[in-house]
């Protein structure tokens, strides 16, 4: 899916554009929005290990780019050090946007963590600027994975207090959409699925500066998994495909990705062992395409549990690198409908 341009006059008064996790397509709609003179600062977290979009090329559109640092990595998997690092985040993006905002200004508030998107939401009533929650992930649904129940419980009673009280939300599904109606929210919301920045990832050959750079084989068939790899993401499982898989000579495994899943594979004394396991961080958004085309076959996976809290976006990654996709999760998340549908 492409950004649809069309002439409309740019609305009055500043946008801040708060994306946590730096997301290179939410990068791609600040550059399209400074095209048609929409004044405009785009935030985010550089203290969270994601794949980050080129902020560089982004500022040369003349988009503001605020990153906000916490000094050391923002902490997924404690719950304190978690709720901690939340709060704090919000208050030091609420802190910038507080001294230069004005009143009529819009704020929207994209995969921000709970407890951070509540201080924006506060920042906004107080500043009485135009708040827009634009939901990336049910984060209660995915702290259940991980987390004591209680702890779930708790976000889950404060993300529907989020859902409820954010004057307009954009969800990136019908069911999420669903989702946000059933906690009480009243105003509107609108299901706009995410997309793939087109003009970063495109098809390319399999034998490539990146696969020669990093020692791969040419004559295998190569699986590739590529992004976040998180508890969601069913670490065990791809441990197990890849030991299936290495078994036979033909085939060769790349995981380029972070997260606790990552750090599982890191931990598989055989998959380690092995010459054609290949264990890499995140590479730099210039090495995305290479890197997707390097592969015969993408995988992706997601844990049942869920289905309902997220809908993985690499997959829209995967469809710009025109490969086979081999998708393990719940044939109900819209991203396995989308692979079922190409």
């Amino acid at each position: 899916m492409s950004l649809v341009t069309r002439p409309e006059p740019p609305p009055a008064g500043h946008l801040w554009l708060v994306d946590y996790a730096g997301h290179p397509f939410t990068a791609e709609l600040a550059a399209e929005l400074a095209r048609r003179d929409q004044p405009l600062t785009y935030s985010y977290c550089s203290s969270n290990a994601t794949p980050h979009a080129d902020f560089d090329q982004l500022a040369t559109t003349g988009v503001r780019v605020e990153p906000v640092d916490l000094g050391r990595q923002f902490s997924k998997h404690h719950p304190v050090r978690r709720a901690l690092d939340e709060i704090e985040y919000g208050a030091r993006t609420a802190w910038k946007i507080a001294r230069a905002s004005a009143p009529g200004d819009k704020l929207v508030a994209c995969q921000v963590p709970v407890l951070s998107a509540l201080i924006l939401l506060a920042l906004a009533r107080v500043k009485r600027l135009d708040y827009t929650l634009w939901l990336q992930d049910i984060q209660a649904n995915l702290a259940s994975l991980s987390s004591p129940s209680a702890v779930a419980s708790s976000l889950a009673r404060l993300e529907r207090l989020l859902m409820r009280r954010s004057p307009r939300v954009v969800a990136i599904s019908d069911s999420f959409a669903a989702q946000v109606r059933a906690s009480g929210h009243t105003g509107p919301v609108v299901a706009l699925p995410n997309w793939a920045p087109l003009s970063q990832i495109t098809p390319g050959p399999r034998v490539n500066e990146w696969s020669e750079r990093q020692g791969i084989r040419r004559d295998t068939f190569r699986v590739v998994y590529s992004g976040t790899m998180g508890s969601k993401h069913r670490g065990p499982d791809v441990a197990a495909i890849a030991r299936q898989l290495l078994a036979s000579p033909e085939f060769e495994v790349i995981i380029v990705a972070s997260g606790e899943g990552a750090e599982f594979l890191r931990d598989q004394a055989d998959l380690q062992a092995s010459n054609r396991f290949h264990l890499l961080p995140l590479q730099p958004l210039a090495d995305l395409s290479n890197v997707l085309a390097t592969s015969d076959c993408l995988v992706v996976t997601l844990d049942e549990s869920a289905t309902e809290a997220c809908v993985p976006s690499k997959i829209l990654s995967y469809l710009c690198a025109a490969r086979p996709i081999l998708c393990l999760m719940h044939p109900a998340n819209p991203s396995a409908a989308l692979v079922d549908s190409v």
